[in-house]
């Protein structure tokens, strides 16, 4: 009986259950979940050592023998990162032999968690590969915390060899723009990132100001992580002129492959690997997106990165052998033939399809493709309405069969199929009229708006004309009304809102600053200043890179020039006359003072050492000790003396300490000795080389042959305008550096100045009892006293670093600050304290007048409640309007118990699940 098997897929596909005692189902488990077994039965059943989440916390259930096998399947995971890729890929193999592969991680901490979930209870995080498909957000990012977490491990990081550096800009994020040859039609970008020393001289010092460097500076900071390299259809393992990812090609012999399909690397203009541009700088690093594609016997899977369609149309032609320039139309004859050569690459059983959904693909690349089923990637929660509708059509169409299968995380997610079957039908029927174009939709007629068909960013003027919150200028109605409308997710922190989690400093602190009366523009100028430091610090970084360990003093390389440029005419002058007695001369002198001294010099050394060398052989040879205390005791019981045994002892430890010291001896002597003969080597091969050189200098002199001399003098020539070329480079590098440190120390000094000014704006803001800050400092700690009886504190001041540090505190009756204020109850309280007492202070201002607070009761005591509800009536009254929302169970105390909490007319709607009418917007269900 095997200590492991898997969860079976039952023939009627119902679900699988683990038990407690045979007949009490306690969890679903899914085909291929990892079982523990401790004991067969022998009556259908096994006992099972189970694990959910921790390895730690463990328990005994039971399945039936039957719903398991012993042989895991393969299985690929497309997990729900919300809007991006993520995709994790389980070898059908167990043991040492179980590969899994990351494909993508998307942005947040979905696929974490995932792998938290799905492995630590039974095989630990040692995974075979991690692959980011490209330098796209939504993509990487959520490999920043896996890789900066010590514990997991990849034997091998890949990505597309176009990697983010830590500048401003676009394509100077790539290194520079594309690159055309003259009159060529195809632009290059050559500065690819192959190999890990190329990603640690890039990323291994940069600061903390860009997300794709902080991700490649986590990997190189992970010793579990072996390599980073670039994974391409030319970095792959090439068998029979196909590339395949290491360690999954046909000769690895697993009985599946992974094909690597693109990103397809080319000769740039200067003769390197390079990638062509593929229209803008993102269409070019999503369009080179890796693109792999999996086979397990006749089944197949392609992982569609996010191609588009200048991509697919250069990788149909890529394959199919179509010049550039000359893709078909469709309908003719030479693009049908396109499309059924490119299947033999491409066709595929499974797509994920390109770019979470998008339009803008090719019919062409579809139909290649040819699946049965297609996997979108995408999220609800953004604003790129993916899966387009119109795409949703193209799949159908070009998908293998009537009814190819369309799989997508976010219909996924938001139908939650598993629990309301029918629900999920009438959505997917909807689905496939809206594709079809038969859905009916309510529409709203033209002369019944007051403005159509406006651009967003016109009606967005208008709509803040509206409103007319000049007390937020410059800043627009959209920034602030987060601060209005607070959902359960923005209670984590006072002053900053979940939308500005993954954001910077700059992105909130200058408004939040505003509205609490400190000036803004010192902050937002700080903000500008650091970024362009740290800007200007990464570029000084690559710059100093690039010049390696050369010389970076500019006045000796000037120097040099001189010198070199100097030597330079002067061969020159000698072939213009082509007289070589000159020549001869130096060569000459060169023999003479330069290569004989130095032989002398070696030759010098070389006795040296080889003196070193003997005393150090012939003291290791001389350390024995010839006193043997056993034959020493036998003649001192002979002639009698006492006390033999304690001087046989005493000698024995002597000579132990005698020992010890000897080898310690020794290994000093040997460890100098490999030293010796180290130096003994170079000294020889030096000698070796001034050998051939003073045999090329002597042929030259002997020579009679001028054509022969001519030759030689060239070639020198050559040579040391090539050197000059370089120390021209490098001067070049050197002058852009001084001015770059230059500008740092401005930028630096700029910082410090607008540092020391912030401070002052503070300090005063705070101990003017009249600011604005003030005020709403005692209106905040009025409203947590009110609800708490405790005193809360509002501050703000300036850290050490310049950035302004926020923070809302519960005091004791010391007026010490109290760790109260982490737990979730009392931070949502400050949370609303804070929105209050804001809109209070501001309500003389063109200022927003209203607040929205979900859950505003949750968790409070009734005493609270009634407290609070109190303080919201006041500051109703005071002309600061509060919408809130609570369930049934939250509601506050009656003061009186025939009269209701709250009147007719304080409550705008009330939701249930009675009818249509409870539901928001009056609703239907699906």
């Amino acid at each position: 009986m095997a200590a492991h098997r898997f969860v079976n897929l039952r023939a009627d596909g119902s679900p699988v259950h683990l038990f407690d005692d045979k007949k009490k189902k306690i969890r679903e488990v899914i085909w291929g979940d990892f079982l523990k077994v401790k004991k067969d039965l022998g009556d259908g059943w096994l006992e099972i050592d189970w694990a959910a989440r921790s390895p730690t916390k463990r328990r005994t259930l039971y399945i039936r023998k039957e719903d398991t096998v012993a042989r895991r399947p393969l299985e690929i995971i497309f997990v729900d990162v919300g809007q991006g890729d993520g995709a994790v890929l389980i070898s059908p193999e167990t043991g040492s032999d179980e590969r899994i592969v990351v494909i993508d991680a998307g942005e947040g901490g979905n696929m974490r968690a995932f792998l938290a979930a799905r492995f630590q209870t039974y095989r630990g995080f040692d995974f075979a590969a991690a692959v980011m498909t490209h330098p796209d957000s939504d993509h990487y990012l959520g490999f920043k915390d896996i890789f900066a977490d010590p514990g997991i491990g990849f034997g091998t990081v890949y990505h597309n060899g176009l990697v983010e550096r830590p500048v401003s800009g676009t394509w100077e994020k790539l290194g520079g723009k594309p690159v055309k040859e003259n009159g060529a039609s195809v632009a290059y970008i050559g500065d690819l990132a192959t190999d890990y020393a190329t990603i640690k001289t890039i990323f291994g010092n940069v600061g903390p100001t860009h997300l794709f460097p902080q991700v490649m500076k986590a990997a190189l900071g992970n010793p579990k992580i072996q390599d980073i390299c670039m994974l391409s259809a030319q970095h792959a393992t090439i068998e029979d002129d196909t590339a395949w990812m290491p360690g999954f090609a046909p000769s690895d012999d697993r009985g599946y492959t992974i094909r690597v399909l693109a990103p397809i690397v080319e000769e740039g203009p200067d003769g390197t690997p390079a990638l062509r541009q593929l229209g803008s700088y993102n269409e070019t690093k999503n369009g080179h997106s890796v693109i792999l594609r999996l086979q397990y016997g006749k089944f197949s899977v392609l992982f569609g990165g996010d191609l588009n369609e200048g991509a697919e149309k250069f990788l149909l032609q890529h394959y199919t052998g179509i010049a550039d320039n000359k893709f078909p139309k469709p309908g003719t004859p030479a693009y049908d033939d396109m499309v059924t050569k490119a299947r033999d690459t491409f066709r595929s059983d499974i797509m994920k399809s390109c770019h979470h959904g998008s339009e803008k693909v090719t019919d062409a690349f579809l139909d290649a493709v040819n699946p049965a089923a297609f996997i979108i990637s995408s999220g609800d929660e953004e604003g790129h309405i993916h899966p387009r509708p119109d795409l949703l059509g193209r799949l159908g169409r070009f998908g293998r069969g009537g009814a190819p299968v369309l799989l997508s995380t976010e219909l996924q997610r938001s139908s939650r199929a598993m629990e309301n079957k029918d629900s999920v039908d009438a959505l997917l029927a909807g689905i496939d009229k809206l594709a079809a174009g038969t859905l009916s939709q309510d529409k709203v007629a033209e002369a019944d708006w007051d403005h159509f068909s406006l651009p967003f960013d016109r009606a967005r003027e208008m709509l803040d004309g509206l409103l007319d919150w000049r007390a937020v200028s410059p800043w627009d109605f959209r920034k602030g009304l987060g601060y209005q409308l607070r959902g359960q997710d923005d209670y984590q922190d006072v002053f900053q809102l979940r939308r500005f989690a993954m954001g910077k400093h700059k992105d909130w602190k200058p408004y939040v600053a505003h509205i609490l009366g400190f000036d803004h523009k010192l902050i937002e100028d700080y903000y500008s200043k650091l970024e362009e430091l740290e800007d200007k610090k990464a570029i000084a970084q690559t710059v100093q890179a690039e010049l390696g360990g050369s010389v970076d003093d500019l006045s000796k390389i000037e120097g040099i020039l001189l010198l070199k440029q100097k030597d330079a005419d002067k061969k020159q002058q000698l072939l213009d006359a082509f007289d070589f007695r000159e020549q001869d001369k130096d060569q000459t002198e060169k023999l003479v003072e330069g290569i004989n001294s130095r032989v002398a010099e070696l030759n010098a050394r070389r006795y040296s050492l080889n003196q070193a060398r003997r005393k150090i052989v012939a003291s290791l040879e001389e350390d024995q000790i010839l006193f043997k205390p056993d034959q020493a005791e036998k003649l001192f019981i002979e002639v009698g003396i006492l006390f033999s045994g304690q001087i046989k002892k005493d000698f024995s430890q002597l000579i132990a300490f005698n020992r010890t010291i000897t080898e310690e001896r020794r290994g000093y002597l040997q460890e100098e000795r490999s030293e010796v003969e180290a130096e003994l080597k170079t000294v020889a091969d030096e000698l070796d080389d001034l050998g051939k050189r003073r045999s090329g200098v002597l042929g030259f002199l002997s020579s009679t042959d001028v054509f022969a001399k001519y030759k030689q003098v060239t070639d020198d020539l050559v040579t040391l305008r090539a050197d000059i070329a370089a120390f021209e480079k490098q001067r070049g590098f050197l002058r852009r550096l001084q001015e770059l440190r230059a500008e740092i120390r401005a930028l630096t000094e700029a910082c410090v100045h607008l540092q020391s000014k912030i401070e002052s704006n503070v300090e005063s803001q705070n101990t003017d009892k009249a600011s604005l800050f003030s005020v709403i400092r005692v209106y905040f700690s009025e409203i947590v006293e009110e609800v708490l009886a405790h005193k809360a504190l509002l501050s703000v001041s300036s850290n050490a670093n310049g950035h302004l540090e926020f923070r809302a505190e519960i005091l004791d009756e010391k007026g010490k600050a109290t760790s109260a204020d982490l737990g979730h109850t009392y931070r949502k309280l400050l949370c609303i304290a804070f929105d209050l007492a804001v809109l209070r202070a501001h309500l003389q201002d063109r200022f927003p007048h209203f607040v929205y607070h979900d859950g505003v009761f949750e968790s409070l005591d009734d005493r609270k409640k009634a407290n609070l509800l109190k303080v919201i009536r006041e500051y109703s009254e005071l002309g600061v309007q509060s919408v809130i929302t609570l369930i049934d169970s939250d509601m506050p105390p009656r003061v009186e118990a025939k009269v209701p909490v709250f009147a007719p007319d304080e409550i705008v709607l009330t939701l249930h699940d009675e009818g249509d009418e409870g539901r928001l917007f009056r609703m239907k269900a699906w």
